[in-house]
């Protein structure tokens, strides 16, 4: 029952990030279209420097898988103090502390990771 839930996640977020990557070009030239327009009225003038500057894409991922791994186990936390868990009485608890702990370790060090990698490239930069 599991692995279809597994399989099917696993298939949202690839085809969700094959999308993201389709429908950039279409949200850049419709960006460009509003920026042709009148620049001194646009509330949105500067979007296509937004979605075209790839400067900060090491900062933004690290801070977004930082932010899921400690959203997770901050959850957890929660859960164990209002519901409690007795973990030594059932295989699928430890399994399930077992894999919560392991998929937030994966996302917080990667993430801690794109933001080493942003901090040196910033350090090159100068």
């Amino acid at each position: 029952m599991y692995d279809v839930f597994t399989v099917a996640i696993v298939f949202a977020a690839i085809y969700f990030t094959v999308k993201l990557f389709i429908d950039r070009k279409g949200k850049l030239m419709l960006i460009d279209k509003i920026e042709k327009l009148n620049m001194s009225d646009n509330k949105y003038a500067g979007l296509n420097d937004l979605f075209s500057n790839r400067k900060n894409t090491g900062l933004i991922l690290g801070s977004v898988l930082c932010g899921i791994g400690l959203g997770l186990l901050i959850g957890h936390l929660i859960f164990v103090a209002i519901y409690g868990i007795n973990i030594q009485n059932s295989a699928f608890a430890q399994s399930y502390v077992r894999d919560l702990f392991i998929g937030s370790g994966a996302l917080i060090f990667g993430g801690l990771g794109a933001l080493f990698a942003y901090f040196v490239n910033r350090r090159e930069e100068k």
